[in-house]
């Protein structure tokens, strides 16, 4: 992506399609603490989440999740990363609201955390699932 961004930056054409992001993929990270209470999509979700289960995530056992530890100095609680909620937005549209925002990001991975999220997301999605082998044969 830091790519794609400094070659827009320096005047990417429309042709120039190989070199570009059509979309980005995005995922949610909830706060840990709205978790817990069951508030993180009250839409959609409203059972809150056992202790026991925060503890797993964190240790990063649950394939779905990804947990990341909270970082006190720049304001960032502990999240979690949900793999099987994510959205692909327009790069276009994405660096046109990433412009014109006064709020650009909170905080950002090493690229060493940034492999092994895209690491554990991409294990999460090659998922196969398979049938219980028949006893019966």
């Amino acid at each position: 992506m830091e790519n794609d961004h400094q070659y827009r930056r320096e005047g990417a054409k429309p042709t120039d399609q190989e070199r570009t992001l059509p979309t980005i993929l995005v995922v949610p990270a909830y706060n840990a603490e709205t978790m817990l209470s069951g508030e993180y999509l009250p839409r959609f979700i409203r059972r809150a989440i056992q202790a026991k289960e925060i503890e797993k995530w964190a240790r990063n056992d649950t394939p779905r999740w990804h947990f990341l530890q909270r970082r006190q100095e720049y304001q960032i609680p502990e999240l979690v990363l949900d793999f099987r909620v994510y959205y692909c937005i327009d790069s276009d549209a994405f660096y046109e609201n990433y412009a014109s925002s006064d709020h650009h990001y909170l905080g950002t991975l090493d690229k060493l955390y940034r492999e092994n999220v895209s690491d554990r997301f991409a294990f999460y999605l090659a998922r196969i699932g398979l049938p219980e082998p028949s006893t019966s044969a």
